[in-house]
């Protein structure tokens, strides 16, 4: 494990090389000078056999900068003792100092307060913490967000290498889906910067193409022919639907996608029929929206700055607290020329005891698949095992995921609800049960489970054809399959 963690974490120092330019954005005056320095000689210069007076230097650096209310330099100084944590090789001396934890403050602190130069180290160093603790799918997550961010800066090689470490997550996980969403952007990079590549990464990527060939050969690549895109923010419409007699939320889900290497930064407007935008928060993973129902809405807009090669999930939350009550309403998403639709509705009445949420469509854009989102809503009172149907209105390859976890629960390769085939994959863990579908457990603490399902047709499909998906949810009395989601799949869309 100490090798392997060593492997992880050793990239870090790579985000030196560009240290120069962020320190000269440092705060003004000799003080702050001072402290940036001593920050910048630690870090530049600790080593394993002083790690405990590296460690004990920074803390102090740290809260000298507290006092003088330098949050950029604080943020540097905690960044920098989660690593030395990470690298220690008195594994049981440091091990309870939670550097996961330490590091998520130091994120939150820095997006509150628009803080950006200690960003990517702390990225790369969050997705360090999420290896160590078996955690793959979230720490090649933020080793992308980390990639963009120094993309951002103009450090491509450090870039290159944070998008390859989270590329060869996904091949080690069978992801087939985000295989080639990651190839499509490797080769995006390499198009727009592939001069300023090191040979060392180009031999690296070389080696990750070959090694996920089977894997890509899965899913459809993109037309060289075929413009590329920019952007995308799907699905273009979804459709909630919840009990109001439960006062459940209702929530669905939008990825914004920036397919290029240049940052965004426009406006999002959130317009609704009969409800205000109430909270706006982002985690810097996701981005969360709430509304409420009001008498005289008004649209809302702010500022959002969407990252090369981000993919944000753009959650959309609505509170309707009128239990027994019919209600509905229409929630619209502007950002820049994209856009988007939802419509929530709020149903009075008795409830079933298990529910798939979410039915959408969405325009695919070929080489960057982007995933149903489903939740399954349970509203039992002990602990169940939650199978789940889906199936494919033509031949398709389905990949079933757990939104939450990241784990893939398992693959149709013909799209027809059974995993008999040669190619089908359900292992046993995503299994509970034995009746040979793919579950997810919920009970009274857990009542929603979270799916995310992409689709590949395995057969040529007519330009003005929707695949569509349809999703049932099983009830034990009478025991029986209920139809509660279908999606459509609309042909690629037309690159902007």
């Amino acid at each position: 494990m100490r090798q392997s963690l060593r492997s992880v974490v050793l990239v870090l120092p790579l985000l030196l090389a560009g240290a120069g330019a962020v320190w000269a954005q440092q705060p003004d005056g000799a003080e702050g000078s001072l402290l940036t320095h001593e920050i910048e000689d630690a870090l530049q210069h600790a080593r394993a056999g002083g790690r405990a007076g590296t460690v004990r230097g920074l803390q102090n650096l740290a809260a000298e900068a507290l006092k003088m209310n330098d949050q950029e330099n604080w943020a540097w100084a905690q960044t920098g003792v989660a690593e030395q944590w990470l690298l220690a090789e008195e594994e049981g001396e440091w091990i309870q100092m939670e550097p996961l934890k330490m590091l998520t403050e130091v994120l939150r602190r820095c997006s509150e307060l628009g803080i950006s130069s200690p960003l990517t180290r702390a990225r790369a160093a969050q997705a360090a913490c999420l290896l160590l603790l078996d955690d793959p799918i979230a720490a090649a997550q933020a080793w992308e967000h980390a990639g963009s961010l120094a993309l951002e800066a103009r450090q491509f090689n450090p870039s290159m290498d944070f998008f390859l470490r989270a590329a060869r997550i996904y091949r080690d996980q069978g992801h087939a889906a985000r295989v080639r969403a990651s190839e499509s952007w490797l080769d995006t990079l390499v198009q727009a910067h592939g001069t300023a590549l090191s040979a060392a990464n180009q031999e690296a990527l070389a080696a990750f193409t070959a090694s996920a060939q089977s894997l890509l050969a899965l899913t459809p690549a993109a037309d060289p022919t075929e413009a590329a895109p920019t952007l995308s923010l799907q699905p273009q419409l979804a459709e909630i639907s919840v009990a109001s007699s439960e006062q459940e939320l209702g929530r669905c889900r939008f990825t914004l996608t920036n397919f290029t290497t240049k940052t965004f930064s426009r406006p999002l407007v959130v317009s609704a029929e009969h409800g205000q935008l109430t909270a706006w928060k982002s985690d810097g993973d996701a981005l969360y929206l709430t509304l409420r129902p009001h008498a005289n809405p008004v649209p809302e807009q702010r500022a959002l700055r969407v990252l090369p090669g981000e993919r944000l999930k753009v959650f959309v939350d609505y509170r309707f607290s009128e239990p027994n009550q019919n209600f509905q309403d229409t929630v619209k998403l502007s950002w820049g020329s994209e856009s988007a639709t939802a419509h929530f509705h709020f149903v009075a009445g008795p409830a079933t005891r298990s529910q798939v949420i979410n039915a959408s469509r969405s325009a695919q854009t070929a080489g960057w698949p982007v995933p149903f989102y489903h939740e399954i809503y349970y509203r039992g009172q002990v602990l169940q095992v939650e199978d789940v149907l889906a199936t494919a209105s033509s031949p398709a390859r389905v990949e079933i995921y757990n939104e939450d976890t990241g784990a893939l629960l398992a693959i149709d390769a013909e799209g027809d609800g059974r995993y008999d085939g040669p190619n089908d994959l359900l292992p046993s863990a995503h299994d509970r049960n034995a009746d040979t579908r793919p579950d997810l457990v919920v009970g009274p603490e857990n009542p929603v489970g979270s799916l995310e399902i992409y689709l590949f047709p395995t057969a040529p499909v007519a330009p003005s054809t929707k695949l569509s998906l349809s999703l049932a949810d099983y009830s034990r009395t009478p025991a029986r399959w209920r139809v509660d989601s279908r999606d459509e799949q609309l042909p690629s869309a037309p690159a902007r």
